[in-house]
């Protein structure tokens, strides 16, 4: 797979089939959960302590598309937990927005090779790098890169369905103020056409690398509520684009 792009054969893979739609006994205890299934494993457990020392949870999923399609899943409801139940942990004011829920990522490639201390990537370094690459180098093994679709797939959307996908080519766009029709706190909104037809480009500012991640889960909100709209009185999602990232939106 190439690193400088996000591969159309990770995105083409993504759909999941209906093993999601099964009824599965679930395996849970008081601090987890465990479900297998012979085209699908999950785990959710306590973390007592990682490689560097920290507690927390820990989240495994099988790679390929039922895997990332559940990790999705599971992201959005420990993000929605965290900002109902606990709201004080999901920033804190020092000076600059620091989140005290630090994510850790291990090397998939690490695993693969039987290395019993992976290495931890963030989440805030696998989100600078979706923006233009399609994997990340691991100090352990750098001519061996670990594939972002494996790593932090719910960034990269791979739980959504395919049809939502746009190629950039297909986003037309002058970007000028004469077709700009807003700004916020992570981009600008244009007026543009997909495939002749006229539409809303949300275009996310990539100045900033340390908000990548900010910018990513606010995307992953929009497309979540977004995606399930169909109404004839309400703004629908047209799709989206990765690299840049943009989101686009049926022109009101």
């Amino acid at each position: 797979l190439g690193s400088d792009e996000v591969t159309a054969a990770a995105l083409e893979s993504s759909e999941p089939d209906n093993v999601l739609k099964e009824k599965m006994p679930v395996l849970y205890w008081r601090q987890g959960l465990f479900f297998e299934h012979r085209k699908l494993f999950f785990m959710l457990r306590p973390l007592i302590e990682d490689f560097a020392g920290n507690t927390g949870v820990e989240v495994l999923a099988s790679v390929g598309p039922n895997g990332r399609h559940l990790m999705g899943l599971i992201v959005d409801q420990i993000d929605k937990l965290i900002v109902e139940w606990y709201p004080g942990l999901e920033i804190v004011e020092l000076g600059d927005r620091v989140s005290r829920v630090q994510v850790s990522i291990p090397c998939t490639q690490c695993l693969r090779m039987g290395n019993p201390y992976p290495v931890m990537f963030s989440f805030e370094d696998c989100a600078a790098q979706v923006r233009s690459r399609s994997s990340i180098k691991c100090p352990a093994h750098p001519e061996v890169e670990s594939p972002l679709c494996d790593l932090v797939p719910e960034l990269l959307l791979l739980d959504m369905p395919r049809k939502f996908f746009l190629d950039t080519d297909e986003v037309k766009s002058s970007r000028d103020d004469d077709s700009k029709l807003g700004e916020g706190g992570f981009g600008t909104v244009y007026r543009g056409q997909v495939n002749s037809r006229d539409v809303a480009i949300k275009t996310f500012s990539e100045k900033d690398t340390d908000e990548a991640s900010a910018v990513f889960k606010e995307l992953r909100k929009e497309v979540n509520i977004l995606k399930r709209i169909d109404h004839p009185y309400l703004v629908g999602l047209v799709g989206v684009v990765l690299q840049p990232l943009q989101l686009v939106l049926e022109l009101a």
